[in-house]
Order: C-alpha cells, then structure tokens, then sequence
C-alpha cells in the first residue's frame, strides 16, 4: 500500500494558526527521583516548528519510499522462490519415492 502523506501546504497553513510551541521539562526533582535527564520537545531540546515538521515529513516519505521498494523487491523474490518450489517438489518427491523402494527391496530379507 503506498504512502500518503498531506501535501505541506495545509500543515503549513495549520501551524502558522497554531501558538509558537514552548519546550516540555520534568516536573522539578522528576530527574533526580528517576535518575532520568529531564523530558524536552524536539531533537537538541529545541521545539519542533513548521520546518522541522517539514523535514520529518520528507525523512517520512523517504523512508517510505525505501520500504516500498523493498517490499516489492521481496514480493519479487517469494514469487521466484515458489517457481522453485513447484518445479523443485515434484522431482524431489519422485527421487524420495525410488529411494523408499530401494530401501523397502534392501530391507526385505531381513
């Protein structure tokens, strides 16, 4: 199934709307009672805005785009794998069938 990401103009539009963001921290001595570094929006601390969301779309589609082309590489290659199978299972199961004959002929005697 293809990716569908909203086209940036109404994200754009959405966020010029929107308050300016401001950083979230731990509640006070939340750090030193987890012993967890305090809680900050965005990477580096700094608050995600309209660009970075910008980015994190684009990085998005992009690695979307990466796992479609590997989902229809492998869709490629399961399809190759059972021809294989359905020309590879006949054969084999023949071959398995003489040397149970031959086993079945051996073991006789005894």
């Amino acid at each position: 199934e293809p990716c569908v990401c909203p086209p940036l103009g109404p994200i754009r539009l959405a966020m010029a709307a929107l308050p300016e963001p401001t950083p979230l921290a731990a509640p006070a001595g939340a750090a030193e009672a987890t012993g967890l570094p305090p809680l900050v929006a965005g990477a580096a601390g700094a608050a995600i805005t309209g660009d970075g969301l910008e980015e994190e779309c684009e990085s998005l589609r992009e690695h979307c785009a990466s796992l479609e082309e590997r989902n229809a590489r492998l869709l490629d290659e399961i399809t190759v794998l059972r021809s294989r199978v359905e020309v590879d299972l006949p054969h084999w199961s023949g071959q398995l069938r003489v040397q149970a004959r031959l086993l079945a002929e051996t073991a006789a005697p005894f």
